[in-house]
């Protein structure tokens, strides 16, 4: 019996939670946080790129004088050479924690958002150091199901996406295009796993992609993702490259290229 109820149980728990108001807002967490503190008060860029690396800040630092200065909360920096219509937002790893940042960013007024990442691959074609371009992202975290209606998939912005391609384009960027899948748990990503999606064509792992296309669906804002394999997974060995220049270097390209995706 017990079994038969935990089968049936929904994810979410509640159904059909999709349908209702929250108990609290974005705006209202920004809203309060004007009431204490009067640096919170202020329009957020209409385009930020999310990174997690800070070599890559500090190489966009490198390249706009005065920028390490032009931080408005702690890591939003607006880029003064695109008028501070663009910005560069370094975040932490994994879902619940940006998706957090992405909904205050959205209720300051962002419009449109690049993630700009690592992941692991999946496909013995995909070497540390290559570009990977995302068209949709399999839902295998938390996050998503809160806010979309259930399904594996979820897709991203398509204009916003082609855009990010022209501009990796025009860097002289070679890049794949494919679906990643989207996980909270690095530690328990399975080799049963790993040969399903591989299988499927599945062209890599990371922890971000399926829960913030999802706010944007749901939030009616743009979002696309591009990536750098960081590891590898296939063969059900893990192979880290972490410390590759390759990586560093692709990792830098790509930061640059992502600028142009906003013009």
């Amino acid at each position: 019996m017990l079994l038969d109820i935990i089968m049936a149980m929904p994810y979410p728990n509640v159904e059909g939670k999709h349908a209702y108001g929250a108990v609290y807002s974005p705006f209202d967490s920004i809203n309060y946080r004007r009431r204490i503190d009067s640096m919170s008060d202020f329009l957020s860029p209409d385009g930020i790129v999310l990174t997690y690396q800070p070599l890559c800040l500090e190489e966009i630092f490198s390249l706009e004088e005065g920028l390490r200065s032009h931080q408005t909360i702690e890591g939003l920096y607006p880029l003064r050479s695109k008028d501070n219509k663009v910005g560069l937002f370094l975040c932490g790893p994994g879902a619940s924690h940006v998706s957090m940042i992405m909904e205050e960013l959205i209720a300051r007024g962002t419009k449109k958002f690049l993630n700009i990442g690592i992941a692991g691959s999946l496909q013995k074609d995909l070497k540390v150091g290559d570009i990977v371009v995302c068209t949709r992202a399999i839902r295998d975290e938390g996050v998503s199901h809160h806010y979309i209606n259930p399904g594996k998939y979820v897709g991203l912005s398509d204009d916003m996406t082609r855009n990010l391609r022209g501009a990796l384009s025009k860097h002289g960027l070679s890049f794949t295009i494919g679906t990643t899948w989207t996980i909270d748990t690095p530690f328990r990503e399975t080799q049963e796993e790993v040969k399903q999606y591989q299988a499927e064509g599945v062209l890599t792992v990371e922890m971000e992609t399926a829960a913030l296309a999802s706010i944007a669906q749901y939030r009616g804002v743009q979002f696309a993702a591009a990536f750098v394999i960081s590891d590898l997974l296939v063969d059900g060995i893990w192979k880290p490259g972490f410390d590759s220049k390759h990586l560093a270097e692709s990792l830098k390209k790509l930061h640059e290229a992502s600028l142009d995706v906003f013009l």
